[in-house]
């Protein structure tokens, strides 16, 4: 594709995946989230002999232990993805998947750069990585998908919207009226995923205003429509008050807020009586809302007074336990269980520094405490406690207090959690991210320390009363487990819901966070999706990798809020926030999406972080071009948040699209010095543009290049290039032998 023919495509950007960053909710609260041993869920195999069969083995063999929930070998998923054997899912997830564009789909990407499995590149066990022809397998299996059907959505358009508000209300007096609320599932819901899809992300919305109430019952919301996409509730029977859920409300970006008649706005007396769920689950699980809906005290020697325990302990229920050495911190925990004469429950962790010796003293002490009818119940030495408590409803609450006993929103670091903070993200905060890991209470767990301290009480002549045996420790975390279920159930969720292998509420936050595009955008704001590709086609600047990039394929949340600024039509509404990414992430876009024959284009990229780009033109017959580095410039360092153009003003060639259909752009940016993916040599005196020959075949070549690197170097042999040529190559050794740290994106365009 110099000076002649070449192609490309209607990109999905290739948005990092989760996975790379390994998001592992490792547990808030207890000690080790424990492999599972629960049968896993009904996710079928392909039933015939078929590209998928060969894709679901790979995925089975190398990705299930950690991405597939019931046979996972921790307690929750890595990466937020839970369902990687669901390969229909998986195709619908346009952050993971692109169907029939592989290098596109970074479902694929991760593997082909050896990011994944993380627990084999991370060195994790006696584990092999996935062989050349098993990723050509996963490669193979998305090549040939079709484009996953159009679902149908639900009620979107505001008229409709508004139709179904109008109605509730006035069936309901003007005083209660002005105290109900509206929640949005329309979007979720689509005829892919059914009835039971819908049904899903409603429980999960059930529990999520459930787990910020303070009513003494739970709240079973009504359906406003017949599908249950737009459930009503009286904000009282949350225990809030109108303006509590105007504080809430005011923080929905200006840009998605649904424009509803202004009957409606005076029947509510609120300024946005209607959210989406999702956004509302996000917003829902910042520490500072979830604490502030609860009211939970900024003291923790409030916080008895507050939960209604003061004067109301049942202190022979009161029992202690502990590990040595916890799997989140690395260090000791003493656990401490209460419950109230109303059989409330709460448990309290305390976490200890690594080698401070004071974790048996604590316990004995803790004990002595207790036996004597003592209220402290803060353990010397702790350097912050973390709380599981129910809620005058019966479901459960979290919270994180310091050493000082002030309110904190995320725990502090202990020991090794340094790592698993990294790891666990959202989960290792106070709040609705503790129960990522804790569905629905504690996990179970060994208590280390009983002979220990029954042996210091002894010489102390304390009481151990309220050191629990194992057995009754078993029976109490069973019986909590137990009364959460009937507490789920009374308000018509079922305990074991998952969502995408997902604990619920925190899939519905997830689906807020994903990337999206154009057709989930337009939904978003109540447009056309011609409205928002004619509006984006205009924007310029800064703005304009996200825009292209959004008409080409996806991008992230935080992308399009900072579009969506520019998108309202009222400019009142506009901000200029630029999204902030630490990421090495690189965007792919031309200057139009699809060209006449003939016609000479123009490739943008632009990239988070430096790093060095290689643009690779793949033509309709699966042969591959190297189009920048080229001879005509050969620096091909692409600096942080500026845009590159191929060919620039400058350059003294062109690209000229010639023949009609797709061609392929593939971008690869590679950071921390290295000027070139593996498998690609340049010899600009033989070649002005570097030809790799076949694509399928350089991709094995690259993955050759690759595992001879990180053994010390040596040669490589190519696959034959178009002339029939095989050539040998030296690669050099690679002291780390990590992944390498690159960005990769790929668009398609047509060619009429």
């Amino acid at each position: 594709m110099r000076e002649g023919g070449g192609s490309l495509v209607p990109g999905a950007q290739r948005r990092k995946w989760l996975a790379v960053a390994v998001l592992v909710a490792l547990g808030c609260l207890v000690v080790p989230c424990q492999a599972q041993d629960q049968d896993p869920p009904a996710v079928l195999a392909p039933s015939a002999a078929s590209d998928a069969v060969r894709a679901y083995k790979v995925l089975d063999q190398h990705c299930a232990r950690c991405h597939q929930t019931g046979r996972l070998k921790r307690s929750v998923a890595a990466g937020d993805l839970g369902n990687v054997l669901d390969l229909d899912a998986l195709a619908r997830r346009a952050d993971l998947v692109r169907p029939g564009y592989p290098d596109a789909s970074s479902l694929f990407t991760v593997m082909q750069t050896r990011h994944m499995p993380n627990d084999v590149t991370n060195g994790f066990g006696d584990l092999k990585e996935p062989s050349v022809e098993e990723i050509a397998a996963v490669r193979t299996w998305i090549a040939g998908l079709r484009a996953v059907s159009r679902c149908v959505w639900g009620v979107t358009d505001t008229e409709d919207v508004d139709a179904l508000i109008r109605a509730d209300q006035q069936g309901a007096d003007p005083e209660t009226a002005r105290f109900r609320r509206y929640v949005q599932l329309s979007h979720l819901g689509t005829s892919c995923g059914g009835k039971s899809q819908l049904d899903a992300y409603r429980q999960a919305l059930v529990k999520l205003l459930n787990s910020v109430s303070r009513a003494p019952k739970p709240l079973r919301p009504d359906n406003v429509d017949i599908r249950g996409s737009f459930i009503a509730f009286d904000v009282r029977n949350l225990g809030w008050s109108p303006d509590e859920w105007e504080a809430i409300a005011k923080q929905t970006p200006e840009a998605t807020r649904p424009n509803l008649g202004s009957d409606i706005l005076e029947s509510s007396g609120s300024r946005q009586p209607l959210l989406r769920a999702d956004w509302l689950a996000y917003a829902l699980s910042e520490p500072g809302n979830y604490y502030a809906r609860l009211r939970i005290p900024v003291r923790e020697r409030n916080f008895d007074a507050w939960l209604g325990f003061t004067g109301n302990i049942d202190l022979a229920q009161t029992r202690v336990a502990g590990v040595a050495q916890s799997a989140v911190t690395g260090a000791a925990r003493t656990f401490l269980r209460r419950a109230d004469k109303d059989g409330r429950v709460l448990w309290e962790a305390f976490d200890f520094v690594p080698g401070t010796g004071e974790q048996s003293d604590a316990l004995t002490n803790l004990s002595n405490r207790l036996s004597r009818g003592a209220g402290d119940d803060v353990a010397e030495g702790a350097e912050q406690s973390r709380l599981l408590f129910q809620l005058p409803n019966g479901f459960f609450g979290s919270a994180v207090f310091s050493a000082d006993g002030t309110r904190r929103d995320e725990a502090k670091e202990i020991g090794t959690e340094s790592h698993v903070s990294e790891l666990a993200g959202r989960a290792t905060g106070g709040g609705l991210g503790c129960f990522v890991c804790h569905q629905p209470v504690l996990l179970p767990f060994q208590d280390d320390l009983r002979g220990i301290a029954m042996e210091e009480v002894s010489q102390s002549g304390g009481g151990a009363n309220h050191l629990v045996s194992q057995a009754e420790l078993d029976a109490l975390l069973a019986n909590d487990a137990n009364a959460q279920t009937i507490v789920l159930r009374s308000a018509g969720i079922g305990p074991d819901l998952t969502i995408d292998g997902l604990e619920p509420i925190h899939a519905l936050v997830l689906n807020y966070l994903r990337a999206l595009d154009i057709r989930r955008v337009a939904r978003e704001m109540g447009r056309s999706v011609q409205q928002i590709s004619q509006t984006l086609e205009k924007l310029d600047g800064d703005l304009a990798p996200a825009a292209r990039r959004l008409r080409q394929g996806v991008i992230t949340r935080a992308e399009f809020d900072w579009l969506a600024s520019e998108l309202v039509e009222d400019t009142d509404q506009r901000q200029s926030i630029r999204p902030h990414a630490d990421d090495l992430r690189l965007s792919l876009w031309s200057d139009k999406p699809s060209y006449k024959a003939g016609e000479a284009a123009y490739f943008f990229a632009s990239s988070t972080q430096d790093c060095h780009l290689t643009l690779i033109s793949v033509d309709a017959k699966g042969l591959a071009t190297v189009l920048f580095p080229n001879d005509f410039n050969p620096d091909n360092l692409l600096k942080a948040r500026q845009r590159l153009r191929v060919p620039g003003p400058a350059d003294e060639f062109r690209f000229r699209l010639r023949t009609v259909g797709e061609e392929m752009i593939v971008g690869i940016c590679m950071a921390g010095g290295r000027t070139s993916p593996p498998g690609v040599f340049h010899d600009f005196e033989r070649q002005r543009f570097t030809s790799l020959g076949d694509w399928e075949a350089f991709l094995r070549d690259e993955l050759a290049a690759d595992s001879k690197e990180r053994a010390g170097g040596g040669t490589v042999q190519r696959a034959k290039l178009v002339s029939g040529r095989k050539r040998r190559d030296t690669v050099p050794a690679r002291s780390d032998p990590t992944p390498l740290p690159q960005a990769r994106d790929a668009i398609v365009i047509k060619i009429d």
